[in-house]
């Protein structure tokens, strides 16, 4: 037995209702936008910690804007993909890549702290976190949810 989605339900997938051509191309430009700053600043940034010579904060650096874009392409293929079985994938894809980002925004912060208890002992088990919530997203997305918050 088949059942028709309501058009004014909302799911974790998608809205009910297609978008207009308006939101589509809105979202392709905020997205858009949005890539080019990260890559075009973030590119700025991993150069001057490269001349500074410091390994570590490159390291660190390419992380969280590794991650940055990382969110942004896969949100950016979720928002502009048809609903097919691929969006649905794609949903689950943008969910746990905010967990990636939230991880990547942490990496550079406790690198600066590194050598020190709080530095020491955040990061391993921020990225474990991390890493959990992107599983369950990935694997069990209908399940788990508010554990994953």
């Amino acid at each position: 037995m088949s059942r028709a989605i309501d058009p004014n339900t909302r799911t974790w997938w998608h809205r009910g209702r297609p978008y207009t051509a308006t939101e589509l191309w809105a979202d392709w430009v905020v997205h858009t936008v949005g890539l080019a700053v990260a890559i075009g600043v973030g590119g700025a940034l991993l150069l001057k910690a490269s001349a500074d010579g410091k390994s570590s904060d490159l390291l660190s650096l390419g992380v969280y804007v590794g991650t940055l874009v990382s969110v942004l392409v896969i949100s950016l293929a979720f928002n502009l993909s048809p609903v097919t079985g691929l969006k649905r994938f794609l949903a689950r894809l943008d969910q746990a890549a905010i967990f990636l980002l939230i991880a990547g925004t942490y990496t550079p912060l406790l690198a600066l702290m590194s050598g020190t208890p709080t530095g020491d002992l955040m990061l391993p088990p921020i990225w474990a976190a991390s890493l959990v919530g992107i599983a369950l997203k990935v694997i069990v997305p209908q399940h788990f949810g508010r554990l994953a918050l």
